[in-house]
């Protein structure tokens, strides 16, 4: 999309839970492969930080059951 103008910057992002270990791993490989000026446009974000982040920022009603969905959907949550 870059190269033919549709869009003139990104971020990639993955996300993935905390507990996938691999993922994790394979991002920090994943950037030592990028350029120095692309590093800054890729970010490993875990669920974990995404949804505390978003309720943090206040969310909405709407954005509140859609971090409910995700939290329930992504993450195995242990009570004890």
């Amino acid at each position: 999309m870059l190269q033919r103008g549709t869009i003139s910057r990104f971020t990639s992002v993955l996300l993935y839970p905390s507990a996938n270990k691999h993922f994790g791993q394979a991002s920090e490989r994943y950037v030592k492969l990028l350029q120095p000026s692309a590093r800054q446009r890729f970010a490993a974000v875990t669920y974990e930080q995404f949804i505390a982040s978003a309720r943090r920022l206040g969310a909405g009603v709407d954005a509140t059951a859609w971090l409910d969905y995700l939290e329930r959907r992504y993450l195995v949550l242990h009570t004890v």
